[in-house]
């Protein structure tokens, strides 16, 4: 009788690549989950909760709300390489850690004080625990052996689980009960993710081991480390494409900035949307990203990056435009942050692993970190901007989203009908 080999045995039949890629990749989907509900679901409800808690005028919020969010946002981008260069140092599990820290200390924050510094230092604290998040997880899949688009789509899908989850709760709260209870439950939400982190670390490898009959490691780097010195090459920025990568996101960043931060204001007092609505609106726009960025994560196996992140640029523009039209019905109103949400969940797919063909491993963390900075730094300058704009018409922050995005598609396109020509030369 032959011995008995593990191997032998047939792996379960739902243990295919594209599930076994979800599991390894658990550990990091469960933070993951919390940073954007924290960061999506705030963005929603916050200003909604200024405006009921402390009894504020639709100017005072609007002023208010976009400055506090482009303080937030300037310490994100002043944040985003440091974060990076210090989870790939210290390890991303401990960064991870960290992260779940800052929350904490932020929730304390929010419970005991409603001044507007204190405010600031709290949204500022829940920005650096996700560049944390975001740094680490971007940085792990880009060592990753196999199939690294794939799963880049599903880190953005699980950020969209986070807003949708977020913004429907949130907002949801608001309306049915008194305006403090959205920060209990987010310290609930924070407890949760924290026991099911820990448990993942022990669990995963078990259960990975299990389905694959021993055959095969998760493959999931949390625990490497790398000097900040070998981090800091910047040959990467002298590889082909990469400035074009960081005109898209700079690009990104301005029309978020002008949209996203009085998209739920414009909702509530100009269209007189609930804040369940509006929450609604902004959730499922995320929902339709959980679906939306696998596959386009998919699509990179067969079609370029730079072409998938292309042609979702072309929706900025198609989703500013549909905004303007929101006083004729509602559904404008819900259909354009739908289109923003995918053409930015698409983009990021595409361009962040773009970004790991080009450079090495040990510059991805400062190529992307780079990136995403400048994706903060036109997000805050926009956001702080957006107030203003909104004062002197509330469509006119829209407008100006539309011209941005044209003018910078033009000339995108224009960079790669350069590049295509000089490559047939």
């Amino acid at each position: 009788m032959r011995p008995f080999n593990s191997s032998q045995n047939p792996r379960p039949f739902f243990a295919g690549p594209g599930v076994l890629a979800v599991v390894e990749l658990t550990p990091l989907l469960i933070p993951y989950f919390l940073g954007f509900f924290l960061f999506q679901g705030l963005n929603a409800a916050f200003p909604l909760y200024l405006q009921l808690r402390l009894g504020l005028s639709e100017k005072q919020v609007v002023v208010m709300w976009t400055s506090i969010n482009s303080v937030a946002l300037l310490v994100g981008a002043l944040t985003r390489i440091p974060a990076g260069l210090f989870a790939d140092k210290v390890g991303r599990q401990k960064a991870l850690f960290i992260g779940f820290g800052l929350y904490f200390t932020s929730i304390a924050i929010l419970w005991n004080s409603t001044s507007y510094f204190a405010i600031a230092i709290a949204i500022s604290l829940i920005r650096i625990g996700v560049n944390l998040y975001a740094m680490s997880g971007r940085a792990t899949v880009s060592r990753s052996r196999r199939d690294k688009g794939f799963k880049n789509g599903i880190l953005t899908a699980i950020t969209g689980l986070g807003g949708f989850v977020g913004a429907t709760a949130l907002t949801a709260v608001l309306d049915f009960y008194p305006p403090e209870y959205i920060i209990i439950l987010t310290f609930i939400l924070i407890l949760g993710d924290l026991f099911f982190f820990v448990l993942s670390l022990a669990v995963i490898p078990r259960f990975f081991a299990k389905i694959t009959n021993g055959e095969e490691k998760p493959d999931l780097d949390l625990y490497s480390t790398t000097k900040i010195r070998d981090q800091l090459s910047f040959e990467a920025f002298q590889r082909p494409g990469i400035y074009k990568s960081f005109l898209r996101f700079l690009t990104v960043g301005i029309i978020i900035g002008l949209i996203r931060p009085v998209y739920p204001i414009y909702g509530k007092n100009v269209l007189s949307l609930t804040a369940s609505t509006i929450g609604l609106a902004i959730g499922l726009s995320s929902l339709a990203q959980i679906i939306w960025a696998p596959i386009v994560g998919r699509a990179l196996r067969k079609y370029s990056a730079d072409k998938v992140a292309n042609v979702m640029a072309l929706g900025f523009s198609v989703s500013a435009l549909t905004l303007m039209f929101s006083r004729i019905s509602s559904l404008f109103y819900v259909l354009s942050l739908l289109i923003l949400t995918m053409s930015t969940s698409g983009f990021f797919t595409a361009d962040i692993t773009r970004q790991s063909q080009i450079v090495k491993k040990n510059e991805f963390s400062l190529v992307f970190g780079t990136a995403s900075t400048l994706v903060f730094v036109g997000s805050s300058a926009s956001s702080y901007v957006s107030g203003i704009l909104y004062q002197m018409g509330p469509e006119t922050s829209f407008v100006t989203a539309l011209l941005v995005s044209l003018v910078v598609l033009v000339f995108d396109f224009a960079i790669t009908a350069r590049t295509n020509k000089k490559r047939l030369k």
